[in-house]
């Protein structure tokens, strides 16, 4: 099987929402990167100068941090109308971009460049924030497959506008753009009306369902699936009320969800939402990591995520640029260098869907810098052999193509996500992608050569903060784990033989092996309290603390 079972029954379940998400992710980078292959017709559209086209277009990055930052505001506050909201942005990026053409003066570029930067950072946010909420720590594989979406339309949009630039060479003229540039946006933008119509549907049938009764089987049916992910057991016989009575028997109540059941199993779950609501909060105290430690860990990955951007778009933006500086080539054959380095990077991410159900995140993400920095290496060795570029670029797409859907698909599964923290993250990436870039192009200007060097340096910067992050992640999981599976001192009353008690030191004052062992001992006089017989009778009467010819262990 391709995909794991769980993973597998995940998809089953929310196949169509998550086939929106991939949707609303694939015109995400379609109207980032329609604006490259059409710059100089937006240039013979407005009378102006490149120049002032790059400002304007570089000006978007303000749009999008406020469209996100506002998504992250929307999401936390109002997290039932996260759908409502996607469903908007869509439709509003999809309507600015089939406005560019009409924008004739440069203050009415601006303004729709403006407007689409808004939807697109509503779209990063919103669509990133529900997936992870409706798969948890499933969500790898279906992280992999939104950024595959975003590959597919960074490559889709110049193939596009491909077929209406041909006779568009030389000088712009107004009639150059009229009849072929014009139609590339609106057929792009065209295209998000039926993801918006999709992400309107879902929204209207979501609200249709919570406010209709349940009925019996379905009610079953949640019932069913609560118990199970609270217990860990599937009932054989399809009936929760057996699990339930099973469940209540037991006496390790905690150990085997039972509490946790009772607190989180809603009276009448409405619908579909509710129910995805109400298993998601089951367990959250085991699985996520404290507010402080969350932050930080997200802090970690905000910053390795931020030079990795800026690798990803250096490469992407400036490998035309090297080929034509340090080699020597032609501009078109500069152009099919860096559509090798975006094919394979979409490639990578599609593999990424399986590679990851089957390997551990972090052990893919290793794997991937391991294969980028070498290939930086050997380029720079092998500088002036084309043949090296070209395959470099493909190799270099297929290393770093993982490394940010599984950086994010990994703090997921250990940091409670919200809107705000998304935010965050999509800010300092914004960072990234607009400072280091342009260091790298200075360089490149200066020596070509610069150009790799400096781009392998933040490579290893950000596989630095991605390893000590991890580290410090880990650690503090297991500290975490500890401290929910270790009943509290107040709890339980020091027995007078404990070496704490000895020593006369009170609960406040124990250490970490007299805390275990009194909470071993408080255990043991729980065990003596229900059978009435002494733990110190009770272990010599035990035959598991004999070795083979009979004596006692102790002994020994």
């Amino acid at each position: 099987a391709s995909m794991a079972s769980p993973e597998r029954a995940l998809l089953r379940e929310h196949w169509r929402p998550f086939a929106l998400y991939v949707m609303a992710f694939t015109h995400l980078g379609m109207y980032l990167s329609i604006v490259g292959p059409t710059i100089l017709p937006l240039v013979a559209q407005t009378g102006t100068s490149l120049y002032i086209i790059a400002m304007v277009n570089a000006s978007r990055n303000a749009g999008y941090l406020i469209g996100t930052l506002v998504a992250g505001q929307l999401s936390d506050r109002m997290p039932h109308l996260a759908t409502e909201a996607l469903c908007a942005a869509v439709a509003l990026a999809g309507a600015m971009t089939a406005l560019v053409p009409e924008a004739t003066h440069i203050a009415a570029l601006e303004f729709v460049f403006l407007g689409q930067a808004l939807g697109l950072g509503f779209i990063d946010n919103l669509t990133q924030m529900l997936l992870m909420r409706r798969f948890e720590e499933h969500a790898g594989p279906f992280v992999q497959a939104i950024y595959f979406g975003f590959g597919v339309g960074c490559v889709a949009a110049p193939l596009v506008a491909s077929p209406f630039l041909v006779d568009a060479t030389g000088a712009y003229d107004t009639a150059d753009y009229d009849h072929a540039y014009r139609h590339a946006y609106q057929i792009l933008g065209l295209l998000a009306l039926p993801t918006a119509a999709g992400l309107a549907a879902h929204a209207l049938h979501r609200r249709w369902s919570s406010g209709r009764p349940r009925s019996g089987d379905e009610l079953d049916r949640d019932q069913d699936y609560l118990l199970e992910t609270a217990t860990g057991k599937t009932p054989a016989d399809g009936s929760s009320a057996v699990m339930a009575a099973d469940c209540a028997d037991q006496t390790a109540t905690k150990r085997d969800g039972c509490t946790e059941l009772d607190q989180a199993f809603p009276a009448v779950i409405k619908s579909d939402e509710d129910h995805a609501n109400a298993t998601n909060n089951l367990g959250a105290k085991q699985k996520f990591l404290p507010t402080r430690d969350a932050n930080r860990v997200a802090a970690g990955i905000s910053l390795f995520l931020l030079f990795y951007v800026g690798c990803e778009s250096g490469m992407g933006g400036y490998a035309t640029t090297y080929a034509v500086e340090q080699l020597g080539l032609t501009q078109r054959m500069g152009d099919y260098i860096t559509l090798v380095f975006w094919i394979c990077l979409v490639i990578g991410r599609l593999s990424g869907v399986f590679v990851s159900v089957h390997i551990s995140l972090p052990t893919l993400i290793r794997a991937s810098f391991a294969l980028s920095i070498t290939t930086i290496v050997v380029l720079i060795i092998l500088r002036n052999i084309t043949v090296a570029l070209w395959i470099g670029a493909g190799v270099y797409g297929l290393g770093i193509a993982t490394i940010y859907p599984s950086g994010l698909a990994w703090l997921s599964q250990n940091v409670d996500v919200g809107g705000k923290m998304l935010s965050y993250i999509v800010t300092m990436v914004c960072i990234g992608e607009g400072l280091i870039p342009m260091t790298l192009g200075m360089l490149l200007d200066l020596q070509p050569i610069l150009f790799l060097a400096v781009a392998l340096v933040f490579l290893l910067l950000s596989a630095a903060v991605f390893l000590l992050t991890v580290r410090y992640a880990d650690g503090r999981i297991r500290a975490h784990r500890h401290s929910l599976i270790t009943p509290p001192i107040s709890q339980c009353a020091l027995p007078s033989g404990t070496p704490a008690a000895r020593r006369g030191v009170g609960a406040a004052g124990l250490g970490e092996a007299d805390h275990r062992e009194t909470a071993f001992e408080c255990a043991a006089d729980d065990e003596a309290a229900e059978t009435g017989v002494s733990p110190l009778l009770a272990h010599a009467a035990d035959p598991r603390d004999t070795n083979a010819d009979g004596r006692d262990a102790e002994t020994l």
